[in-house]
């Protein structure tokens, strides 16, 4: 299902990851299904209503109605290298025009404040370039509301992107923890001590790709179980934490 351009209004989570771009094309897409179900896993285990999820001009794009509840959850992904809350809008100048000076109103709450308009297009059979998008978008807010344009530092900045399927508009970007979804690789075991490093360690494995299965020494069981507690949050996959204590592991081999 895809939301094209008339599909204006509605609000869409975009998705940007890294280290899966580098991959070949069948590899690209086996991660791209992975990160897809890590993303459903978490929404799902957080009870969050999902519209749909799609994946698109290497991107991933969310419809939901609790956007504000996913958001957070989405930095906790491993995977994903930023994401957004976007407004779709047609996909023609004027629209544009017209949704960027409502959002600029809406942050400046009726005050003069500076402003930045930055602007891609990745269709190039759209009939403006993005400097062109960017600098009459500009004016035409210069022009309703008398603000001054600032490219270093400005008080709002409306980023503005044109897609081959459809335009979308939005003010903030989030960072989120990058590296490759849980299930891109192998599995690797982690031995806990009650060390604050263990838990760091687990943390970098599976930010590999890497699912993690713990083994705990008994005399730190208390430490270990709030270290896994943590890291459960972190951990959206098909596949279940483990904890295994070395007595089992010593009572296997006698």
């Amino acid at each position: 299902m895809k939301f094209m351009n008339v599909c204006r209004g509605i609000n869409l989570i975009v998705i940007k990851y890294g280290e899966i771009w580098l991959k070949s094309p069948a590899v690209k897409r086996k991660f791209e299904n992975i990160l897809i179900y890590n993303i459903s896993k978490a929404l799902e285990s957080k009870n969050i209503n999902l519209k749909n999820i799609f994946r698109e001009e290497s991107k991933i794009y969310i419809n939901s109605d609790d956007e504000d509840k996913i958001l957070p959850l989405l930095n906790k992904i491993f995977g994903i290298v930023s994401y957004a809350k976007v407004n779709l809008v047609e996909k023609n100048i004027e629209a544009i025009r017209k949704s960027a000076y409502e959002i600029y109103k809406k942050l400046s709450a009726n005050l003069i404040k500076t402003f930045r308009i930055t602007a891609h297009r990745s269709d190039k059979n759209f009939n403006m370039t993005s400097q062109e998008v960017a600098i009459d978008v500009g004016a035409f807010i210069v022009k309703m509301t008398g603000a001054k344009v600032k490219l270093n530092d400005p008080d709002i900045n409306i980023n503005i992107a044109i897609e081959k399927e459809r335009a979308y508009i939005f003010t903030h970007t989030y960072e989120g923890l990058g590296g490759l979804p849980i299930g891109c690789e192998g599995r690797i075991v982690c031995i806990l001590k009650g060390r604050k490093e263990d838990l760091f360690n687990a943390f970098l494995c599976a930010k590999r790709g890497n699912f993690i299965t713990f083994v705990s020494d008994k005399k730190d069981e208390s430490s270990n179980k709030a270290f896994i507690q943590v890291f459960e949050e972190y951990y959206f996959c098909k596949d279940k934490l483990n904890l295994i204590s070395l007595d089992e592991i010593n009572k296997e081999n006698l």
